[in-house]
């Protein structure tokens, strides 16, 4: 009935949209402005990728050169003219460019991964807020119904009094426990209100957008597969393999600094022209490493080369305890639930029914009735909570995993 009212509220207010985990999931993908930002990592990369690609890792030089030259006193003609012009290059031999090519097409590929990364982040991020609406909605709705009961309990005890059956202790009795459901009714609207606008701000989606969460908190708890399968999947984990992929790639920078050893041959053609004669020639240059052979660029490259291979073996290790984990933990939540729907939740409700029964006939106190139902209330309540605790538990299991558990 509450999810009725609701919706018709909506309704009335403003253009509202029913909205489903994955449709939230879905905008959070296309519209959350850090994943958004973070997407541009992707055309830094590609932009590295075009500079390795050139043909050489410098332009050529053009130069050209204008001077005049007096003759000697004894030769006529006064001043004359010598034009000069050289084009040089300068051209890697061992092989650095296809090196270059390497390390950048590995840093494109980290980058692409750790987009998705991010995506598998924020995607176990936008379930886990979303169950937490789904709770809040459903404890509302809990909170409603206690209302209602406690309406009617205190029109019932109101009616005794005045045949004289209970004392008014009792009625008072009966009216701060409505008051009390009433308080609790205001606070559950308010956290799920709360809830709903930092969701929206996560997906991205407009503040004044009037949103209805649609879906149930047992929907999604199957049966989980084995823990081998999914501790199998581990090194497809986006955020493994872009570990993987920066490993290789300080590898790439590393041979690269140890080729750049090998200098660099620099070829230049030239021409020159004075009144008596026109000179063509070329000429070849080779930097002699005597000083700088790149001691400081080696020693940083091996060090990088050392912590990517160490934080590619720590996630690879931290990867498996998160599987294994979150497994426990889910495998746990489903023992609970299973525990509330086998020994728990028919019998306390079943019981409450009994006692309002008792309660009406005369045979049990207010008292009693008002224990009872707050256990039954109280229950209830935990119930939702396994539910949400057994959503959260596979959601983190998704996310260790970093894909669909089905």
């Amino acid at each position: 009935m509450l999810y009725l009212i609701t919706a018709i509220v909506l309704l009335l207010s403003g253009p509202a949209f029913a909205l489903t985990m994955e449709e939230a999931v879905a905008t959070g993908l296309r519209n959350n402005p850090e994943l958004e930002a973070f997407r541009f990592e992707e055309d830094a990369a590609k932009g590295q990728m075009q500079k390795a690609l050139l043909p050489s890792f410098s332009n050529p030089i053009l130069e050209g050169g204008l001077s005049t030259k007096d003759r000697p006193p004894e030769e006529p003609g006064g001043r004359f003219q010598n034009n000069q012009i050289s084009l040089s290059q300068s051209v890697e031999v061992g092989g650095q460019r296809r090196l270059r090519i390497a390390a950048a097409n590995y840093n494109l590929d980290r980058a692409r991964l750790e987009i998705r990364d991010l995506e598998r982040k924020l995607k176990a991020e936008i379930k886990d807020r979303f169950v937490q609406i789904l709770f809040l909605r459903d404890k509302e709705a809990l909170a409603e119904e206690l209302v209602q009961s406690q309406e009617e309990l205190s029109r019932l005890v109101s009616v005794k009094y005045e045949a004289g059956d209970v004392a008014a202790l009792e009625v008072n009795l009966s009216q701060v426990e409505l008051a009390r459901a009433r308080r609790e009714l205001i606070a559950a609207s308010s956290e799920f209100k709360n809830a709903l606008f930092s969701l929206k701000t996560l997906i991205g989606t407009a503040a004044d957008a009037e949103v209805v969460p649609e879906g149930d908190l047992v929907a999604g708890l199957f049966p989980l597969p084995e823990v081998k399968r999914l501790l199998d999947r581990q090194p497809a984990r986006p955020d493994i393999k872009a570990a993987e992929a920066e490993t290789k790639r300080s590898e790439a920078a590393h041979t690269l600094t140890q080729r750049e050893l090998i200098p660099n041959v620099t070829w230049k053609l030239f021409q020159s022209r004075d009144e008596q004669r026109n000179e063509l020639g070329g000429t070849l240059s080779v930097e002699i490493p005597l000083f700088d052979r790149k001691q400081a660029e080696r020693t940083e490259a091996r060090a990088k080369v050392s912590q990517a291979r160490v934080r590619e073996g720590g996630l690879t290790k931290k990867a498996r305890n998160e599987i294994e984990e979150a497994y426990t933990t889910a495998v746990s939540s489903l023992s609970e639930l299973d525990l509330f729907k086998q020994a728990i939740l028919g019998r306390i409700t079943e019981n409450l029914d009994l006692l309002q029964y008792a309660f009406r006939e005369g045979k049990i106190s207010f008292y009693d009735l008002r224990v009872a139902q707050r256990e039954t209330i109280e229950t209830r309540y935990s119930y939702l909570g396994a539910l949400l605790s057994a959503q959260r538990a596979y959601n983190a299991l998704e996310r260790a995993v970093g894909g669909d558990l089905r």
